[in-house]
């Protein structure tokens, strides 16, 4: 999960996430972002923030508004940087809305002072200069659409954000515990995961000789935080695998309270 530093003001941070979100798309066409009501429920902030970020992106020339339409991006390696006609008004007013452009008429203050620290400057001007490079459009780990969706539905705040390249897709349950188990290494570590498990995952883990503890769920569809506490503190655990809400052999619904403690009691063992 990306997280942006928590000196940056809100809508640095909201400037920040737009930009990876305008740089997600392969196409070279339009991109149509979310709307100013849509931003500020998924990052949990004020509207006149998110539009205050997206006036920023609109005089650097990266984002464009449309009446009764919403606002429009084209990604990094799209944006034109020098007009091509003989227009000098019009050559004057492309490059003046340019990254890093500054007008010396303007009088507005986002213009005058810059908008983030050197180093995020310096960091959105290698950005423009060097673009990342389109993706393949065999993708291995999952559509682009999908990604960029489940990385919205999850993403809560511009600190706690997901983008396309955070998520993964696999093709089966199979596919993404191999490709889980080779990654964190799991070969003879220990494992703790809830009980009842889908046997798949049990054979699984059997066949990569993996160490697996099961943590019973209570007739309240929760965990026994005291007995995973414990565990956390004896045991080598390496992995704990746990339900995002529903236990799905059983179909019981966890309490969120309950949830929220076994959350913190993770964080708190790095888990």
């Amino acid at each position: 999960m990306k997280g942006p530093r928590e000196t940056d003001f809100a809508y640095q941070a909201v400037y920040r996430y737009l930009t990876n979100l305008i740089n997600e798309p392969v196409s070279d066409t339009r991109v149509r972002l979310p709307s100013l009501r849509q931003l500020a429920e998924r990052l949990s902030v004020s509207i006149s923030t998110i539009q205050y970020a997206y006036s920023l992106l609109e005089k650097e020339g990266r984002v464009y508004s449309v009446a009764k339409s919403g606002y429009y991006a084209l990604p990094v390696s799209s944006i034109s940087t020098l007009s091509s006609g003989n227009d000098l008004l019009e050559t004057v007013y492309v490059n003046a809305r340019r990254p890093g452009m500054l007008v010396l008429s303007a009088d507005e203050p986002a213009l005058l002072q810059p908008l983030d620290s050197p180093l995020l400057l310096l960091e959105r001007e290698l950005l423009r200069q060097y673009p990342r490079q389109p993706q393949p459009t065999s993708q291995p780990c999952g559509e682009l659409e999908l990604r960029i969706a489940v990385a919205a539905r999850y993403t809560t705040s511009p600190l706690r954000c997901w983008h396309a390249d955070d998520v993964y897709i696999g093709a089966d349950l199979r596919g993404v515990l191999e490709i889980l188990i080779a990654v964190l290494n799991l070969k003879d570590a220990t494992v703790l995961v809830e009980s009842p498990c889908d046997w798949a995952i049990l054979r699984l883990l059997q066949a990569a000789q993996v160490r697996v503890i099961e943590l019973a769920v209570q007739s309240s569809g929760g965990l026994d935080v005291e007995w995973l506490k414990e565990l956390l503190e004896t045991q080598p655990v390496r992995l704990v695998m746990v339900s995002s809400g529903l236990n799905m052999p059983r179909g019981s619904l966890a309490p969120d309270d309950n949830r929220q403690v076994v959350a913190q009691l993770l964080e708190r063992h790095g888990s």
